[in-house]
């Protein structure tokens, strides 16, 4: 089991003549990408990246779930390869069109809503973003229009954003335990009476930032309730807060005032020869976040 770390955002359709649920055009979008041999999925992304749409299926047992598999590489490099245990160098058998293959998995849940989607996804550094994702729709909804006929043209384009929580102490409330908080604050508390540091402000930055860690088994839940009563009423000059924390599932959690975008952890069965992330687990893991089942 590896642990990995699942962002969350919505996907709206911003829209241009016309009236269209997003719903519908990202099925049609999905559904004529899928309809295409492989190699006419592929899409180009900045720095030698590619990737193509592997797999779009509807949960049967969540109606207006769709799971989606992404893969992707990294062409135009193939240095030798090194052995770990013993530094031996070989040549590396891959051409330069060729790229190790990575997986990125995400879920889409629809239902009750008609406005947006909100998006499951996988995050990690060789995966792909939801910014790519979002060019990669929009690229084949661009080819979708160029080859229907005019009645069936979607005007428009997929957009991202953000699940923002409703609230930040909200989201706080449902953490069972806060372990390190981040505080950025203005270089300012140096020079106060707490640090009385004022001859030497003038070298540090403008943002500072404290690291608190609660002991062992203890939470400093109620010392961020304190210090964000502070930054609410400007009575500290507190900037930003990260917090790490868990939550009553167990699930490393993630809040941050400034992107104010919540992160969760999950675990996930990994293959032991080729070091992949085994899909039907994965897949199991998000829709687990969606229903908490």
């Amino acid at each position: 089991m590896a642990k990995r770390k699942i962002g969350y955002f919505y996907l709206e359709f911003e829209q241009g003549e016309g009236h269209y649920e997003i719903q519908d055009v990202f099925v049609t979008v999905m559904s004529y990408c899928m309809s295409r041999e492989k190699n006419d999925r592929l899409h180009n992304l900045p720095n030698q990246k590619f990737c193509f749409l592997n797999e779009f299926t509807e949960s049967n047992e969540h109606p207006d779930l769709y799971k989606i598999v992404f893969k992707s590489a990294k062409h135009s490099y193939r240095a030798p390869l090194l052995d770990k245990n013993t530094a031996n160098e070989r040549e590396n058998p891959k051409t330069l069109e060729e790229g190790e293959l990575y997986k990125t998995h995400l879920v889409i849940d629809f239902h009750d809503n008609e406005e947006f989607g909100v998006v499951y996804i996988e995050n990690a550094q060789n995966l792909l973003s939801m910014q790519q994702v979002v060019m990669y729709l929009n690229a084949f909804l661009f080819k979708y229009n160029d080859e229907t006929d005019e009645d069936s043209k979607i005007n428009g384009l997929f957009k991202q954003s953000y699940m923002a929580r409703s609230d930040f102490r909200e989201a706080l409330d449902e953490m069972c335990r806060v372990s390190v908080a981040t505080l950025t604050v203005d270089k300012a508390i140096v020079g106060s009476n707490a640090l009385n540091y004022s001859n030497q402000i003038e070298e540090a930055q403008e943002d500072i930032q404290l690291t608190i860690k609660a002991k062992r088994s203890v939470s400093i839940k109620n010392l961020i309730y304190g210090a964000l009563n502070r930054l609410n009423s400007g009575d500290m000059p507190i900037k930003r807060m990260r917090i790490h924390g868990k939550l009553d599932n167990d699930n490393d959690c993630i809040i941050d005032t400034d992107k104010f975008a919540k992160k969760e952890y999950v675990e996930v069965q990994q293959n032991a020869d080729t070091g992949e992330y085994d899909t039907r687990h994965m897949f199991l893991q998000l829709i687990n976040l969606v229903y908490g089942d």
